[in-house]
């Protein structure tokens, strides 16, 4: 898809039925369209999209948090090979790794940093425990290939997680960040912090009209570790009303500062992310626009999902990602793709095929109004 440089484009509104039209969909699509990782294969695509559109180069900011072993990340730079791409990870194991597998991209930045709310020090929460303490009878590790934990997060209380790894790490701001690292826009972020993701969203802070010019477009993971901070990997046991309640406040918060919220997935042939293939699955991204609501309305399909087999044996809680797009200061290329990528819903309600070719069509931005009195992001 050929894309130029078209004025910001956000969705039509949505009327009350849209979002019952969305619940349906995503009970329907939560393992296949928008299960985990497939939110790395819209990025791809949306990537490839700014490469045919002639926007590859260092002037393209990419932040992407955490970066684990990187393999996301070089995937990312094969896609787009001039960009610049900040990443975070908190693992010193992956750190090294992260460093070795990008070097070969003069723009690749690793910082072995935690994105949070402030500037401090924060506690690694691990999937893993130390060796001693699996030798004690404690949680046995689970790693990844490269050897670090295959989950991590921080947390700012201190001595609050059974997992705590014992090792702490210095955090930043993502408005901070920028400042320190004189970078003024970023064009796209990428949140997956291990329920951690509150936090950066604070830490960028969006109130401000002029923060919110640079976070134009970004996504958010969401799952249980945002009220389970101490189940890095339990399979999801808590109350469901409390967990869809953050999700929904937080989406609140976002709409009232002007931005538009899609699920993000994307559509395959069948193919399967896994490591073993490098990776080498492609899709088509897929926007699915919803509204504050949605989220306490999936409590249900979120929490039968969970109780699945295959969560409670491998002991962890499905997740999905949000993409937030500011309807005047997104990147008005990346707007127009995620617009061209909307799910529509015919006449009986479900989800239009989109035609090939569908010319993109300018709206008026949605102006969010919300008379609730929300806590400062």
């Amino acid at each position: 898809m050929s894309m130029g440089v078209l004025g910001s484009v956000a969705p039509a509104q949505m009327v009350p039925d849209d979002t019952a039209m969305a619940v349906a969909h995503f009970a329907r699509k939560l393992k296949t369209t928008f299960a985990d990782k497939r939110d790395f294969l819209a990025s791809l695509d949306m990537l490839a999209a700014m490469s045919q559109a002639g926007r590859c180069t260092s002037e393209l900011t990419l932040i992407v948090g955490g970066l684990n072993n990187c393999l996301f990340a070089a995937k990312f730079l094969e896609a787009c090979p001039q960009m610049t791409l900040h990443g975070f990870e908190i693992q010193k194991h992956h750190i090294e790794s992260c460093r070795h597998r990008l070097k070969s991209w003069a723009h690749a930045h690793v910082h072995n940093e935690g994105m949070s709310e402030a500037e401090g020090t924060a506690s690694i929460v691990a999937d893993c425990a130390s060796r001693i303490d699996v030798m004690a009878g404690r949680k046995a590790c689970k790693r990844d290939t490269e050897g670090a934990a295959e989950m991590a997060s921080i947390t700012l209380k201190a001595n609050s997680s059974r997992l705590g790894s014992g090792a702490s790490v210095k955090t930043i701001g993502l408005r901070a960040f920028l400042a320190r690292e004189h970078v003024r826009r970023v064009d796209f972020s990428i949140i997956d912090t291990e329920g951690h993701e509150e936090s950066v969203i604070q830490g960028m802070q969006l109130l401000s009209a002029a923060s919110a010019q640079v976070f134009g477009i970004f996504q958010y993971e969401l799952s249980a570790m945002w009220t389970d901070r101490d189940g890095l990997r339990d399979a999801w046991t808590g109350n469901t009303s409390q967990l869809v309640l953050a999700w929904r406040l937080q989406a609140l918060k976002l709409e009232r500062v002007g931005y538009s919220l899609y699920i993000v997935g994307a559509r395959t042939n069948g193919c399967k992310l896994t490591t073993h293939d490098g990776y080498a699955c492609r899709g088509k991204a897929v926007y699915m626009h919803v509204h504050a609501d949605f989220f306490s309305a999936i409590a249900n399909a979120y929490e039968a999902f969970s109780r699945e087999a295959t969560f409670v044996r491998n002991r962890y809680s499905p997740s999905f990602n949000v993409v937030a797009v500011h309807g005047q200061y997104a990147d008005p290329t990346l707007s127009a793709f995620v617009e061209a990528r909307r799910i529509r819903w015919d006449n009986g309600g479900a989800a239009a095929k989109q035609p090939p070719g569908r010319q993109l069509e300018t709206v008026e931005s949605e102006h969010v109004q919300n008379a609730e009195t929300l806590p400062l992001m």
